[in-house]
């Protein structure tokens, strides 16, 4: 089974229900560390402290001082692990945070009018940074409400990692599967993603991300012996899944990662991307996701 899009408790559930029955599961955009472990489990995605981390990093040699401003939603198991995450990469010798986690709730209503609240303590502590730990929908409303003092119109740069993006194929190619771009990047292919969905994007990373999804059950069914059953069945996908490391990595869009024993991807590469008023996102760079 491929999907599981959300890294929510009822998912958790989900996938634990499907593992009891010996049933495989490849994630595409779920990223909470509490899904690792779970037995036939895999994921896509990177885990969310791979995208904490990441965008520490990529921080760390401009700003001294971060604030962090964290979705405390029940059941919402993303955002407690992006900010342990950027915290734990971040704080150093000379680096800290600025004041107190400034949390919320987007389960409940008035979620502007708290972030319009969080102002005047986040403006005081003037952090160099501030780290949003939620989701995308909830840190547009977040830019939006301090228009006058730190929007994206008030030079203001607001960057965050992402899943994947068509420009990081022209950045860094040899980090990704040629055959796998050009079935969503091919202009000339009659069935290919260009062809077959001429007006949706690749940039919001939801396409390369379902297609690399299945294309890791595709590798593993692919890498059963010749002497293998003719009706490859769901045992058979959970046997293959442990093969896919190293040499035997998936050649995927968002770049070729081998999984570990937890069903994570190791060195998953993260594009670090900007925010633009009215526009998709803008890539700016490929950290080296061995670094």
């Amino acid at each position: 089974m491929t999907g599981i899009g959300l890294s929510l408790e009822i998912a958790q559930q989900a996938v634990r229900r499907l593992s009891e029955h010996q049933i495989p599961v490849v994630a595409s955009h779920l990223a909470a560390e509490e899904f690792s472990r779970i037995p036939g489990f895999l994921r896509v995605s990177p885990t969310s402290s791979t995208y904490g981390t990441a965008l520490a990093a990529y921080v760390k040699p401009t700003a001294h001082t971060a604030a962090i401003v964290q979705d405390q939603k029940p059941g919402d198991l993303y955002p407690k692990t992006l900010a342990t995450a950027f915290t734990t990469k971040f704080a150093d010798a000379t680096h800290r945070l600025a004041g107190r986690i400034e949390p919320f709730n987007s389960g409940l209503p008035a979620v502007e009018n708290t972030f319009l609240q969080m102002m005047p303590n986040i403006c005081g502590d003037n952090p160099d940074a501030i780290y949003f730990a939620g989701r995308e929908e909830h840190l547009a409303s977040f830019v939006a409400q301090p228009a006058q003092r730190r929007g994206l119109q008030a030079n203001v740069t607001v960057l965050g990692p992402g899943l994947a993006h068509p420009q990081a194929w022209v950045s860094e190619p040899q980090l990704f599967g040629k055959a796998a771009v050009a079935s969503l990047d091919e202009p000339s292919c009659t069935d290919c993603f260009k062809a077959v969905f001429p007006r949706d994007r690749l940039d919001d990373s939801i396409a390369i991300l379902a297609h690399d999804a299945v294309l890791t059950v595709v590798w593993a069914i692919r890498g059963l012996p010749q002497s293998s059953p003719a009706n490859v069945t769901a045992q058979d996908v959970l046997q293959a899944k442990n093969r896919l490391h190293d040499q035997l990595a998936v050649p995927r869009a968002s770049g070729p990662i081998s999984f570990d024993e937890q069903g994570d991807p190791v060195h998953k590469a993260v594009p670090i991307l900007r925010m633009r008023v009215d526009a998709t996102p803008e890539f700016v760079e490929l950290p080296d996701p061995a670094a």
